[in-house]
């Protein structure tokens, strides 16, 4: 590795860090858990994640204890639809996610 590599690294990484830490925190959470009317958690349940603002869809699938997670969403309006075979679909609104947020949205 030349001395040149070397000494521009430093200054590389010092202007890398800051702006990764505003790109995490300039984002937010949406988690939850699924359980059926009887308090019973629900696994395999299609969670799929839509940020009205920027037409952006996130799916994940809960869990065996009936969690889901998804990080790093961007800021906005959100609707979160749960869809399970036989059960049919349930859908949340009104959902805003801001800057470091970590919104919990069962079902």
């Amino acid at each position: 590795m030349s001395k040149r590599l070397i000494s521009i690294l430093p200054s590389f990484l010092a202007l890398a860090l800051p702006a990764l830490a505003q790109t995490e925190a300039a984002t937010g959470v949406i988690g939850g858990v699924v359980m059926n009317h009887n308090g019973a958690v629900i696994a395999q349940v299609v969670v799929n994640i839509v940020n009205i603002d920027k037409g952006m869809k996130r799916a994940t699938v809960t869990n065996e204890q009936g969690l889901y997670r998804a990080s790093l969403l961007p800021l906005g309006n959100y609707v979160v639809r749960f869809e399970f075979p036989g059960f049919g679909r349930l859908e949340r609104t009104g959902i805003r996610l801001g800057v470091g947020q970590q919104l919990t949205i069962d079902d």
